[in-house]
């Protein structure tokens, strides 16, 4: 028994749908590898930045949204405080990334294991898709020294 002409449009239907789940599953993996290699790039520049006490020029390239809810002496004295309980950082490994559609862009979530002179840290970098580069949406830090500080009550970030 041949299949007929209803056999043949099924298969050329699965071989469309398979062919377009292909090039979607095929998208995905390029934005997650581009949004690994933008994500470090962007982190490398951050920490040279901040090492560097150049925290203006890290407010001036966030967001705009970021700006906004964020003033720069604030977020000058936080990085200040960062770079004088932790010191320099010297090397960052990914360990985890992920993607957030919204109605005014990507946002691409990436989580770091910073080690710095004097600790180690837990970084989350927010970014905003801006094109083809990143802009800093929102960064927090967690490090073993902040918290036991701040359970001993001493929490003081301008203090050395």
């Amino acid at each position: 028994m041949e299949p007929g002409p209803k056999g043949a449009v099924w298969k050329w239907a699965l071989a469309i749908i398979a062919t377009i789940c292909g090039l979607i599953l095929w998208r995905c993996g390029a934005g997650v590898f581009r949004g690994r290699s933008e994500s470090g790039k962007a982190v490398l520049r951050f920490h040279e930045e901040l090492n560097g006490g150049r925290y203006r020029e890290i407010w001036q390239q966030s967001d705009g949204e970021f700006r906004r809810v964020t003033k720069e002496p604030e977020f000058r004295d936080f990085l200040e405080a960062v770079h004088t309980k932790l010191g320099n950082a010297r090397s960052a490994s990914l360990n985890a990334i992920a993607f957030e559609g919204t109605t005014d862009g990507t946002l691409l979530h990436a989580v770091y294991k910073t080690q710095f002179d004097q600790d180690s840290a837990t970084e989350v970098f927010i970014w905003k898709t801006r094109g083809d580069s990143l802009k800093l949406w929102r960064y927090n830090v967690e490090a073993k020294t902040f918290v036991i500080e701040r359970e001993r009550g001493t929490l003081n970030p301008a203090s050395p």
